[in-house]
């Protein structure tokens, strides 16, 4: 029975000291991180590119605003092209979030960046 008992702490302190490795990592790890989707869309190149660099069209493609129905949108102008922005704020103008073109190669590649408020 000592043996048992012994051998059940030993297998606590190990679980233990897991923990608290696993707690120590976690406190110096950082919190942001990015989120990073694609997709590809059997279109002509041209046709996506147009229709992804105008932040206008976003209710085709944004997944961030179904059920979005108690929320503004407020764009920046232009709505197309690098550094064109829009956000969405609650009904007292509290921003929610926002979507904001990064990067764009014409007729090639749009990079949007999303922040979560």
């Amino acid at each position: 029975m000592a043996k048992k008992k012994k051998y059940l702490k030993s297998i606590v302190i190990i679980i233990l000291s897991l923990l608290g490795i696993m707690l120590i990592w976690l406190s110096l790890t950082s919190s942001n991180y990015t989120l990073i989707r694609q997709t590809e869309i059997d279109v002509p190149p041209r046709f996506a590119y147009q229709y992804l660099n105008d932040l206008k069209n976003r209710n085709g493609w944004s997944i961030w605003e179904k059920g979005f129905s108690d929320q503004k949108f407020v764009f920046s102008s232009p709505s197309s092209g690098v550094g064109a922005n829009y956000y969405w704020a609650d009904l007292e103008g509290e921003k929610n979030g926002e979507i904001t073109i990064t990067h764009n190669k014409e007729d090639k590649e749009v990079r949007l960046k999303f922040n979560d408020y």
